[in-house]
């Protein structure tokens, strides 16, 4: 499982904030699946730009269930 973000910007901050917003799930080495909790929102732009991590807390916890 891959957590998917969407980068926050906030003002008068010097960096921005990294925002849970679903889960991807792969299969056979490629994403399969994306499992959004919520709508991202679009940037100045209008553009919507979602970025995909590994689960740290799973990869971290050798208890956790994989499947």
């Amino acid at each position: 499982m891959l957590r998917v973000k969407q980068k926050k910007e906030i003002p008068n901050r010097e960096k921005p904030i990294w925002v849970n917003i679903g889960v991807a799930f792969e299969k056979e080495g490629k994403i399969s699946s994306i499992k959004l909790d919520v709508l991202p929102i679009p940037n100045k732009e209008g553009e919507v730009w979602l970025n995909i991590f590994e689960d740290q807390e799973q990869a971290d916890n050798p208890w956790s269930n994989n499947g």
